[in-house]
Order: C-alpha cells, then sequence, then structure tokens
C-alpha cells in the first residue's frame, strides 16, 4: 500500500516523538509500504529548522530517503 506522508507526521517519526500515534507508527515502519513525501515537505521542513521549530533538517530527510528505497518525493508541479 502507498501512504502519503504530510509534515507532522514526518518530523515526529524522525524524533521518535510521542504525538505519532502507534498504528501510524506501524505503518512507517512496515517495509511493504511505499511512501511518499510530496515536496512541499521540504520546503516546510527547511522552513521550521530555520524557525527552531524541529530538528530535522532536510539533509537529515534526504539521507535518510536513501538508505529507504520505498521512500520517493513527489514534485511539486501543475
Amino acid at each position: 500500500m502507498t501512504f502519503v506522508l504530510d509534515t507532522h507526521t514526518l518530523v515526529w517519526f524522525l524524533e521518535d516523538a510521542p504525538q505519532l500515534p502507534k498504528a501510524i507508527r506501524a505503518i512507517l515502519k512496515d517495509r511493504h509500504h511505499k511512501l511518499v513525501i510530496p515536496s512541499i515537505i521540504l520546503a516546510e521542513l527547511k522552513f521550521l529548522a530555520a524557525k527552531g521549530k524541529t530538528a530535522v533538517s532536510v539533509a537529515q530527510v534526504l539521507a535518510a530517503m536513501e538508505r529507504d528505497s520505498r521512500c520517493v518525493v513527489y514534485p511539486l508541479d501543475g
């Protein structure tokens, strides 16, 4: 199954935050699911990191994606 992530879900997963429901965490850890990351999330992460709202960086996300073939970034286009 394919899941499209949003910014909070991705940040909470990478931060291992308690706000992320256990069911969602299980889905994200399941190696059988494809994970779609809309490109706008990368822009939002850059903004949040610059404001000090998260320790997760775009570089961290890209590095994690390189290690996980289930992840794909969808472009923001017409």
